[in-house]
């Protein structure tokens, strides 16, 4: 398996979009403007998987604070002070925004694999930290094995997240 750093958007518009073919009772077909804007500003920030040539999954990260998410766009307080408690007041930071394995590959070690690679990658860039949202299971047990400190309760729609953070 391999990690491919900024790869053909059209090429990979056309996989994202069989992922969300793939799922039931789901609207979104298509990457949206949020995200499709993060991969045209830096194409390095889509990290795509493959094996034997074929996609198995993705990742999508941006650059934010611990503040705010933009210039214009502050965090709400919940969330700024777990961030602020994780890493520090008003820090620039990583988000890992979305990660993705196809069903049939996951167990197999390959999110591991991914971590340690992308947090080799952003250590490499120069980054310091990253944080990452998330309420998935196999993904909270992958940040706790690896050291990453860990927050709650950042609400978003009928969702409470995790938030992780790991100072590279």
């Amino acid at each position: 398996m391999e990690f491919i750093v900024s790869y053909d958007l059209n090429e990979f518009e056309r996989y994202y979009k069989t992922i969300w073919e793939s799922i039931p009772n789901r609207e979104q077909a298509s990457l949206d403007e949020f995200e499709r804007d993060i991969i045209l500003d830096n194409p390095s920030h889509l990290i795509v998987w493959k094996k034997k040539n074929k996609i198995i999954g993705h990742t999508i990260w941006h650059e934010t604070y611990t503040d705010k998410h933009s210039e214009q766009d502050p965090r709400e307080d919940d969330d700024r002070k777990i961030l602020e408690e994780l890493i520090g007041k008003s820090k620039e930071c990583v988000e890992l925004h979305e990660i993705w394995l196809k069903t049939e590959y996951r167990g197999k070690g390959y999110g591991k694999k991914f971590f340690s690679f992308f947090e080799k990658y952003l250590s490499d860039s120069g980054f310091e930290d990253i944080i990452y949202y998330t309420d998935n299971e196999a993904a909270i047990n992958i940040c706790r094995q690896r050291g990453y400190k860990e927050g709650y309760g950042v609400k978003a729609g009928d969702y409470t997240w995790y938030v992780f953070a790991l100072k590279l």
